[in-house]
């Protein structure tokens, strides 16, 4: 009958759901371009970020709405039984966070899935705190109160997450790039004079595209050849 047990079991239950969804996108972004799709799907890993991300808000304003109910009305929790499960879930959720937490750095995708299991294993840990205090103590009013604390340390990783993909999708420039930077380093390139209608956005994580009008000094065509590689080994 522990709100914190089952607000755990609740974002495990989404995890395997999250889990499933990142994998399909990352076999998704593996795929070949088309005639129809040029680009790929390399954007399937940002929709499930993006999903991830809605799915850990909604989750959470629902076990928020759950604490509430909780506080003006304490319910008995059988502490031992809270303490056995979420250590085991706190073993399984440890595990998972190590093997991901280097991986989640480079890819949105990724970096989702890991807040999912982050997530869980904070709720572990909160969940053997409140459980050892209502063992102790008898206090059944901590139970609703870990898990307003859980939710709300996860709905700060989820609206990033949501954030962050939301400007992919809506074509931003990647936040790790100067956009500034790079035009003027473009307008060093000998033969550039100057730059007109640059667009550089992130298709996928780590994946960026630049589209511009280049104006180079006068020179012969053959020329020009140069000046593009000049400005692809600069870009990469």
């Amino acid at each position: 009958n522990s709100l914190a047990l089952m607000s755990d079991a609740g974002h495990m239950l989404t995890d395997i759901m999250s889990l499933f969804l990142s994998l399909v996108a990352l076999q998704l972004t593996t795929r070949t371009p088309s005639p129809t799709r040029t680009y790929g799907l390399y954007r399937m890993e940002i929709f499930a970020a993006l999903i991830n991300g809605t799915t850990l808000i909604l989750l959470s304003a629902y076990i928020l709405y759950e604490a509430y109910e909780r506080f003006t009305s304490p319910q008995v929790v059988d502490s031992k039984i809270m303490l056995l499960v979420a250590t085991i879930g706190l073993v399984a959720n440890g595990i998972a966070a190590w093997a991901m937490r280097r991986s989640s750095k480079e890819n949105l995708n990724i970096r989702g899935a890991y807040l999912h299991i982050l997530g869980d294993a904070l709720s572990s840990i909160g969940v053997i705190v409140g459980g050892f205090i209502i063992y102790f103590l008898e206090w059944y009013l901590v139970d609703p109160i870990i898990s307003a604390a859980i939710c709300l340390v996860i709905l700060r990783g989820a609206f990033i997450l949501v954030k962050d993909s939301a400007n992919v999708l809506l074509d931003a420039v990647p936040k790790e790039i100067d956009f500034n930077e790079v035009q003027r380093s473009l307008k060093t390139i000998a033969g550039v004079k100057d730059l007109h209608h640059v667009h550089l956005r992130a298709i996928a994580s780590g994946v960026f595209a630049l589209s511009a009008h280049v104006l180079i000094d006068d020179m012969l065509m053959s020329r020009t050849g140069q000046i593009i590689q000049d400005i692809n080994r600069l870009l990469a």
